[in-house]
């Protein structure tokens, strides 16, 4: 009877054991994905969940060479292959959350489990079980507050600084497990030392996530900051506009009257020269849509002198199921790019053509431009393999069909480069609603 009683404790623990395995490892999982896009194959997700297993769940004890390396190369190289993003921005981000969990984990698998006697009670693992619970639960519902779901973009300046910051304190991990001996009366003289380490490696691992979420959202504000700007220049041009169309509406029985009393070459070079003023040539509805036109607005002025020949072809409603950043950020560059490819040509060869539409549920979007032959024919960038920027402050440049990328991937989209010998060609899709 008793050991009926025994066995039937010890299947409620094994029960108890996987269901927390299972919560800590959702937990993990969401909170990474609350960094990264996750690729949309169910089997990087299933990864994605296995890695998040494994480093929540493996036990660190201190003196061990075992446990702690291959789990760490085994979880960034899953978030490398998994997960969407820079490869800086990957590892940073990587080595935060192993830096995090792991820190956690050896302190609570060296001094809340019995060190003395080697062999933890059922109680006790009931409570370190616990406790483990508790403390992702509450890292998820902290991160599903204060961080927004999104990929966390930042340039590779400070990705690379933020890896730095984080390699102090992952060191300090790393030198607390591998270089003591797990030994109990040296845990417990050590006991004040390593827990205030460790303690604090937790803390600063935490502040050095929020500093991720912090310099993200400056990001999102330089980029709005932008777009005011943009619609700033569009509605002075609309204004402008505006204005020479009630001067020439003002003054149009004068120039009829002038016309009239013209002919041959002075009649055609008078009408030439009416026609091209700012009222009549400059269109500054290029669309619906007003954050489009605001782009084109600015844009336009900036290809008109640089001779660039312009066409476009523009079906986008007033209204579409994407952020106006997002949106401005993917004309802004595709056309800054296309301009940056056509200043390398002589005049007569700077042709640029965009045309965008939202149908059935799709935003598509196509801008093709002439570019400097390069003695390639037919050649389609692989996924991750974007053309350099040509500008000589690299550093500073050839973000923005990276940033293109992010975009249409948060959305669900897809994007696909074309070069030819003397042409270039962006198009992508976007799955949006109207």
């Amino acid at each position: 009877m008793i050991e009926k009683v025994i066995l039937s404790i010890a299947e409620y623990f094994r029960v108890f054991q996987i269901i927390c395995s299972i919560f800590i490892a959702l937990a993990v999982s969401f909170t990474i994905e609350r960094f990264f896009v996750v690729r949309r194959q169910w089997y990087w997700k299933l990864l994605l969940f296995g890695c998040s297993w494994l480093l929540s769940s493996m036990p660190f004890f201190i003196g061990d060479l075992v446990n702690l390396p291959p789990t760490v190369l085994i979880f960034v190289a899953g978030i490398l292959l998994g997960c969407e993003g820079s490869l800086l921005k990957k590892l940073s981000l990587s080595f935060m959350i192993i830096s995090l969990t792991s820190s956690f984990s050896v302190l609570i698998d060296n001094y809340l489990l019995s060190a003395d006697s080697g062999i933890p009670t059922e109680q006790e693992r009931i409570v370190y079980l616990s406790v483990k619970l508790l403390f992702y639960l509450m890292i998820y519902c902290s991160v599903k507050k204060f961080v927004p779901k999104k990929s966390y973009e930042l340039s590779n300046r400070l990705w690379s600084l933020l890896g730095l910051l984080t390699l102090t304190p992952f060191c300090t991990v790393l030198s607390v497990v591998l270089f003591q001996e797990y030994n109990g009366e040296i845990l417990t003289a050590n006991a004040a030392f390593n827990k205030t380490i460790l303690c604090l490696c937790i803390l600063s691992f935490v502040g050095l996530i929020w500093a991720v979420v912090v310099l993200s959202h400056q990001y999102e504000l330089e980029q709005s900051s932008r777009l005011l700007e943009m619609n700033q220049l569009y509605y002075e041009s609309l204004e402008r506009q505006q204005l020479e169309v009630r001067k020439l509406r003002h003054d149009m029985t004068n120039h009829l009257q002038t016309l009239a009393g013209l002919s041959g070459e002075e009649h055609k070079a008078y009408l030439d020269k009416l026609l091209d003023r700012p009222g009549i040539k400059r269109n500054v509805q290029y669309c619906e849509n007003p954050v489009i036109n605001a782009v084109l607005s600015t844009k336009t002025g900036k290809m008109e002198l640089e001779q660039i020949a312009f066409a476009y072809d523009l079906q986008v409603p007033s209204k579409i199921d994407m952020d106006s950043v997002d949106l401005s950020v993917l004309f802004a560059n595709s056309l800054d790019n296309a301009i940056e490819a056509c200043e390398k040509l002589p005049g007569q060869k700077r042709k640029i053509s965009l045309q965008a539409k939202n149908k059935k549920g799709l935003f598509v979007m196509k801008i093709e431009n002439t570019a400097k032959s390069e003695g390639k024919i037919s050649e389609k960038a692989a996924p991750g393999l974007l053309p350099q920027t040509t500008k000589k402050d690299r550093k500073l440049h050839g973000y923005g069909l990276k940033s293109i990328q992010e975009i249409v991937q948060r959305y669900g989209g897809s994007m696909e480069i074309t070069k030819e010998e003397e042409r270039f060609v962006l198009f992508l899709y976007i799955p949006v609603m109207i």
